[in-house]
C-alpha cells in the first residue's frame, strides 16, 4: 500500500474522532441501542412476554431480588452503592438454537432482553442471520455459559462460573456446555471445576451456530437495578459465594502454600494497557517490607487461587490480576493502586467476603468523572482504559508507613 492509499484509509478514521461534533460522540451508545432496537433482524423481548407466547419453554426461579447496602466507593460519591439484584432464573428452551461466541440464544428471531449483557446493545451489533438447515444438531441437553467478555479473566471467574454454579446450585443436569475456551485460564478454570473436557462445545466465531434438542440458559448474574454504568463488576453474591468455596475446595492438598509470601505484591508489567511504567521503583518500596512480587498470568489457575487465600495483605494495581481477591481470609489487607481508571469492581466484592480494602488514588482524578461514561463522555474512560502512566511516589510512601 502507497502513502496515498495509506491516507485515503485514514480520512474517515479522522473524520469521525476529530471532525464530528462532541455530541454525537458522547450519545453514541444511546445511539447504537435505538439502532439496534429499530433495525435488527431480531427483536428484544422481555422474558415474562416471552414465557407468556412461548409456553413450551420452562423457567426456573433460582433466588428473588437480594437488597444490597454497599458503603460507598471511597473515589467516587457518584457510584451507586446501593440497590438489588433482580432474580435469577434457569430456562429450558426446547429445539432452542445458540450463535456466536457470545452464545446468543434465538428464537422466533428474538432475543430474551434479561440477556443483554450489563445493557450493553453495541455488542448485538452486525449479528449475522443464519439459515436455520445450516445449524449444527446437537443432541441432549446444550448449557449455555458463553455471554460477552467471557473470555476475560475477570469475567470469567465472577460471572462464567457463576452461571455455571447455578446449576449445580439447583441441580440442574446438562450433556453439553457451550462456553468459550480459547484461553488456557478457561480450560484450567473448567477442569478444576470437574468438567470433562470431551463436553465442552466452544463456539469459534460469530457464525458458529447450534441448534439442541434442549438449550438451558442460566441468567446473567451481572444484573443490578443500577444497570451497567460501569459501577463495578458487580456480581451476584450467592453465586461468588459458591464459586469461591466450590474451587477453594477443588485446589485443597494441591498446591503447596507455603512457597508463598503471605504479602503479595500483584504485577501489571507485562500487561498491554493500564500498566504503571514505574513498577518496579513502587514495588521497591513495598519490597522493604517484606512483599514478594507476583505475575499471575504466568502462575496455574490453582496456583492463584493458593495464593490468594493464604495471603495477609495484597497490594495491586488495577487489573485482572486482583480477581483472586475473592479467595482471601476475611479481615485479608487488599491495597488497590488506581491509575488513570477509576473502577469499583473490586471494591463491591471487597465488602461481600469482609476484606480490609484501601483504594489508593495515585494521581489524584476526579473519580465521579467516570460515572455513566456511556452518558457523558465516553473518551474518558477510553483514554484511561488504554493508559501508561509514571505514578508519582508520595501516595505509595504514605501507604507504606501504615504497613
Amino acid at each position: 500500500m502507497n502513502i496515498y492509499k495509506k491516507l485515503f484509509f485514514l480520512i474517515p478514521i479522522f473524520t469521525h474522532f476529530f471532525l464530528f461534533p462532541r455530541k454525537m460522540q458522547i450519545n453514541s451508545l444511546k445511539a447504537i441501542e435505538n439502532n439496534v432496537r429499530n433495525r435488527s433482524w431480531f427483536k428484544i423481548v422481555p422474558l415474562e412476554q416471552i414465557l407468556k407466547i412461548h409456553t413450551n419453554i420452562l423457567c426456573k426461579k433460582c433466588f428473588g431480588s437480594v437488597d444490597f447496602k454497599f458503603k460507598k466507593f471511597p473515589l467516587s460519591s457518584l457510584f451507586p452503592h446501593e440497590g438489588h439484584f433482580k432474580e435469577c432464573f434457569i430456562l429450558e428452551i426446547p429445539r432452542g438454537i445458540v450463535q456466536g461466541k457470545n452464545g446468543l440464544v434465538f428464537f422466533d428471531n428474538a432475543i430474551i432482553q434479561e440477556m443483554v449483557w450489563a445493557d450493553r446493545y453495541e455488542f448485538l451489533q452486525n449479528i449475522p442471520s443464519l439459515a436455520l438447515e445450516k445449524a449444527r444438531k446437537v443432541s441432549g441437553r446444550v448449557a449455555v455459559l458463553s455471554q460477552e467478555s467471557s473470555d476475560n479473566f475477570c469475567h470469567f471467574f465472577y460471572e462464567v462460573l457463576a452461571r455455571l454454579a447455578m446449576l449445580e446450585m439447583h441441580d440442574v443436569e446438562y450433556d453439553w456446555l457451550y462456553v468459550t475456551c480459547d484461553k488456557g485460564f478457561i480450560k484450567e478454570g473448567l477442569k478444576l471445576w470437574g468438567i470433562d473436557e470431551s463436553k465442552i462445545i466452544c463456539p469459534t466465531d460469530k457464525d458458529f451456530y447450534i441448534q439442541a434438542d434442549t438449550v438451558i440458559v442460566p441468567s446473567l448474574v451481572l444484573n443490578t437495578n443500577n444497570g451497567f454504568k460501569h459501577t463495578g463488576v458487580n456480581a451476584h453474591p450467592y453465586t461468588l459465594k459458591y464459586v469461591r468455596e466450590k474451587l477453594l475446595f477443588m485446589i485443597k492438598d494441591t498446591v503447596d502454600m507455603s512457597q508463598f509470601s503471605k504479602k503479595i505484591f500483584i504485577s501489571r508489567r507485562d500487561a498491554p494497557s493500564r500498566r504503571i511504567i514505574n513498577e518496579n521503583e513502587v514495588f521497591e518500596l513495598f519490597k522493604a517490607k517484606g512483599f514478594e512480587r507476583y505475575d499471575t498470568g504466568k502462575m496455574s489457575v490453582a496456583e492463584q487461587i493458593a495464593l490468594f487465600a493464604q495471603s495477609e495483605v495484597v497490594v495491586g494495581e488495577h487489573g485482572a490480576g486482583l480477581t483472586g481477591i475473592i479467595f482471601c481470609k476475611e479481615m485479608t489487607k487488599i491495597i488497590e493502586l488506581f491509575q488513570a481508571l477509576i473502577d469499583s469492581s473490586f471494591w463491591f466484592p471487597a465488602q461481600i467476603f469482609n476484606l480490609n480494602y484501601i483504594a489508593v488514588n495515585t494521581l489524584g482524578i476526579d473519580g465521579n468523572s467516570f460515572y455513566n461514561w456511556q452518558e457523558r463522555n465516553l473518551s474518558i474512560y477510553l483514554k484511561a482504559m488504554c493508559s501508561k502512566i509514571n505514578i508519582p511516589i508520595e501516595p505509595i510512601e504514605k501507604i507504606i508507613q501504615n504497613l
